[in-house]
């Protein structure tokens, strides 16, 4: 009877740790903020690839800007890691153009995005909001 409960209990852990690797939460999923520059994105994931849509401008102009169709600033970023994605690109809105770049995730509420313009480096921190 003891060998049978214990097979069962081990059995039973065995399923609860394979449910935990099968539901695990994507943590780069969800609405982040830039409190330096008001921006708001929404980050999904499409195919294994990364994405990002700005939600919010922080702006009358820029708001204006995204109402006619999502403004895609992150795009194709390749989870490399639990906390890295890297080879995507990042839109500059300012410059009108694309770099490439690569995202650090923190912890479950704040990431870095990090790139090169012009050969200089620029970091934007994000805060999770959803």
């Amino acid at each position: 009877m003891n060998k049978i409960i214990t097979n069962s209990s081990l059995i039973l852990l065995g399923a609860i740790f394979l449910c935990s690797f099968l539901f695990k939460q994507d943590d780069l999923i969800g609405q982040w903020r830039n409190e330096r520059y008001g921006f708001e994105i929404r980050i999904f994931k499409q195919n294994e690839l990364y994405f990002g849509h700005v939600t919010d401008a922080g702006n009358e102009n820029g708001n204006e800007k995204i109402k006619k169709g999502p403004m895609e600033v992150l795009k194709n970023f390749k989870q490399t890691s639990d906390s890295t994605y890297c080879c995507g690109q990042l839109f500059i809105p300012k410059f009108n153009t694309s770099i490439p770049a690569n995202i650090n995730l923190t912890n479950s509420q704040n990431l870095t995005v990090i790139g090169y313009l012009f050969g200089i480096k620029t970091t934007s921190h994000w805060k999770k909001i959803k």
